[in-house]
């Protein structure tokens, strides 16, 4: 996957049942999806951490 810089992250709620899903964005790609997050509060940690990794990968 490309750097979280170049990336879109949205947090989606599931249409059915409870919890959130990552739809995850980059251009002229075909957006993938990261699911089984309980709240937005835990998906958001998740893309945190993305970006962290994201980071510490380009040094």
């Amino acid at each position: 996957m490309a750097a979280s810089s170049e990336a879109k992250y949205e947090v989606c709620e599931m249409k059915i049942g409870p919890g959130c899903f990552i739809r995850i964005t980059v251009s002229g790609a075909v957006p993938k999806h990261v699911y089984s997050f309980a709240d937005e509060p835990e998906a958001r940690a998740w893309i945190k951490q993305q970006d962290r990794d994201a980071r510490n990968s380009t040094r």
